[in-house]
C-alpha cells in the first residue's frame, strides 16, 4: 500500500473534483437579460458561447471537464432561437447532470410581461417567435413553451427590477468560488491643476467643474508677475 503526502494531489487516473458553478447554462425568456449576464460571466473569466446548438453542449462539457482542460470555466446561452432547443434540452440536461465531476448549473432568467414588452419596444427588435406578429404574442407563447425548462432550473433570476449593474452583481455572487476571491483594484492618480485634468481620468463626473476650477486658477496672476509682490519669498503669511 502506498501513502501519499498531503497536498500531493489526486492519485493518477482519478479526476480532481470540480467546484460547482464551473459549467453554467443560461436560458430563459427573450429580453430577460441573457446577453448582459453572459458578459458578466465573461468578465469573471468564463469561456462563453452564445446560442450554441443544443446537441453540441455535451461535447463542450467533455472538453471542459478533462484534467488540465484549457476551458476550466464555461458558460453557454441556450434559448428558443435554436430550432431543436425545446425538443432536446431535457434529454441533454439529464446527460450533463450524469457526467462525473461536471456539476452543471442551470440559470433561468425571466421578467414580467410589461417589462419584456417595454424592452422589445425600446430595442425595436422582433420577438424570435413572432417575426411577423405582435411582440406580445411571442412573449406569451415563449413563456408557455419554456415552463418545463424553467422547472429544471437551479436558480431563477427575475430581472424585472434589476439594472444592468445589479444583474452583474448577482452573477458575480453566484459564480464566485472559494478559491477565487475577487481582488480589489486601487488606482492612485496624482496630478496638478496647472497641468489641466489628466487625460486618463477614471469615471470623472466633474469634468466641466474641473475645467472651470482650472480656468479660474489660471486666470489669477502669478505672484512673481506682480511687481509689489515679487520681492517676497512666499513664506510670508
Amino acid at each position: 500500500m502506498s501513502r501519499r503526502s498531503p497536498g500531493a494531489g489526486p492519485p493518477p487516473g482519478r479526476r480532481r473534483r470540480r467546484e460547482g458553478g464551473r459549467f453554467i447554462v443560461l436560458t430563459g425568456l427573450s429580453g430577460a437579460g441573457k446577453s448582459q449576464a453572459i458578459r458578466a460571466l465573461e468578465d469573471l473569466g468564463y469561456f462563453c458561447v452564445d446560442n450554441l446548438p443544443t446537441e453540441l453542449v455535451p461535447t463542450l462539457a467533455e472538453l471542459s471537464r478533462r484534467e488540465g482542460a484549457v476551458l476550466p470555466k464555461v458558460a453557454i446561452v441556450l434559448d428558443i432561437r435554436e430550432g431543436g432547443f425545446l425538443r432536446s434540452f431535457s434529454r441533454i440536461w439529464r446527460r450533463l447532470k450524469a457526467m462525473p465531476g461536471l456539476d452543471p448549473r442551470l440559470i433561468f432568467l425571466e421578467a414580467s410581461h410589461d417589462t419584456l414588452v417595454r424592452r422589445f419596444s425600446e430595442t425595436r427588435r422582433p420577438h424570435p417567435l413572432a417575426l411577423d406578429r405582435p411582440v406580445v404574442e411571442g412573449i406569451r407563447s415563449e413563456r408557455r413553451q419554456m415552463a418545463k425548462i424553467r422547472a429544471l432550473a437551479d436558480q431563477i433570476v427575475d430581472t424585472t427590477h434589476l439594472t444592468v449593474h445589479q444583474l452583474r452583481e448577482q452573477f458575480q455572487t453566484f459564480a464566485r468560488t472559494h478559491d477565487q476571491a475577487q481582488s480589489l483594484i486601487v488606482t492612485l492618480l496624482s496630478f496638478g491643476f496647472k497641468f489641466d485634468c489628466p487625460s486618463m481620468r477614471i469615471s470623472c463626473s466633474t469634468c466641466d467643474s474641473c475645467r472651470t476650477r482650472t480656468s479660474s486658477r489660471r486666470s489669477n496672476p502669478r505672484p512673481g508677475a506682480i511687481e509689489r509682490l515679487s520681492r517676497f519669498s512666499g513664506s510670508s503669511p
